[in-house]
This record gives C-alpha cells, sequence and structure tokens, in this order.
C-alpha cells in the first residue's frame, strides 16, 4: 500500500472563542459538530464542520487569533507512517501526549488518526480546484 494522507482538520487558538464561533457559523454557515466544556460549562473548544477546530486561547496567552495549535492528518498506512514520522531528525512526541502527537522542528503539532479503509482515497478524487473552475464556467454562461 502507499501512503497517503488528507487534513482532518486544523485547530487554531483564538481570544474570543464566542465571537468565533459566531462568525464561522452565522457568516460562513458552518456547523457546530462538537464542543469541549469545563465542568463550568465553559467553552474550551469547538468543532465545526469543515475540518475547524476553534480553541479558547488560555488566559494571559500571548497569541495572535488564528495562531495554529495543531494539524489533525488521517493517515492510509498508520503504523508504517508513524514509524518513519518518529525516525525523521527533530521529530519528537509530545511529552505526556498519547502516541499520536507529534512535534516537528520548529513547533508544529501534528494529531495523527488512522484513516477509515478507503476513505483518503474516496476523499482525494474531489479536485476542489477543478470544482471551482467548473461552477465560474456555469455562472459565466
Amino acid at each position: 500500500m502507499s501512503k497517503r494522507a488528507f487534513i482532518d482538520h486544523v485547530a487554531v487558538a483564538v481570544q474570543d472563542l464566542a465571537w468565533h464561533l459566531d462568525f464561522f457559523t452565522r457568516v460562513m454557515g458552518m456547523k457546530e459538530t462538537r464542543r469541549q466544556e469545563t465542568p463550568e460549562g465553559k467553552v474550551l473548544q469547538v468543532w465545526l464542520d469543515g475540518g475547524v477546530q476553534l480553541v479558547q486561547a488560555k488566559d494571559g496567552e500571548p497569541v495572535s487569533d488564528g495562531h495554529s495549535r495543531h494539524i489533525g492528518i488521517v493517515l492510509d498506512d498508520f503504523d508504517a507512517t508513524i514509524k518513519d514520522i518518529l525516525h525523521e531528525p527533530g521529530v519528537t512526541q509530545l511529552p505526556g501526549a498519547p502516541a499520536t502527537w507529534v512535534a516537528l522542528p520548529g513547533g508544529l503539532v501534528l494529531e495523527l488518526f488512522p484513516a477509515v479503509p478507503g476513505a483518503i482515497s474516496q476523499a482525494l478524487q474531489l479536485d476542489i480546484n477543478q470544482c471551482m473552475v467548473d461552477m465560474r464556467k456555469q455562472q459565466n454562461g
């Protein structure tokens, strides 16, 4: 099996999670698919369809809105790919996190998942750029 991967989601830190949630749902038309809250009901994270995960920045955390927290990626040949990833110089597993969380040199964090068989091939069949070209052609007659 050749290795294939597909972005599952991108998590971004935001200072005002409520504002961003309203924006993405009301203005962009995205739907909330799940959320994580504290026992007191404070929203910590919200997942939206389309692969966006909004993460409430911690109090006093100096981040600009949109700072990437991590990229979630699904892998076809999960075991072989994880093994290869961990053999790359400078790649480290995150302390205290599951083995599927790794940091790349420079700090980019990846959360890795095994793909449902055939899912990546099916997802990659959609050429979004070609869809946009075709749609513009239809609109312009």
